[in-house]
């Protein structure tokens, strides 16, 4: 499963979850709508013991790009950043 800013491959029951926007692998509304898609539409069905989340190239992230997603605060996209912390916490691997 490949993305702009998301690439997942899975290797003996463990999946890794890699942010594909090097050098920086910045998050941003593009990269939080895509997770959120393949949190609610791909991972449940996919059979992990484990999942490692990483980053493409030199650095894991520089982060959430803030300046972008204070422009999301108050709308229904930044909902994508909850949910997507949420659902990750909660799986059982």
């Amino acid at each position: 499963m490949i993305r702009p800013s998301l690439k997942f491959y899975k290797e003996n029951q463990i999946g890794f979850l890699v942010l594909n926007r090097p050098p920086k692998n910045e998050m941003d509304a593009l990269f939080f709508a895509e997770l959120s898609d393949f949190l609610k539409n791909n991972l449940p069905n996919i059979t992990l013991n484990g999942l490692i989340v990483t980053g493409e190239g030199r650095h894991f992230s520089s982060g959430a790009n803030v300046t972008e997603l204070a422009e999301f605060a108050h709308k229904k996209e930044f909902s994508y950043f909850e949910n997507n912390i949420n659902y990750l916490e909660s799986l059982s691997l």
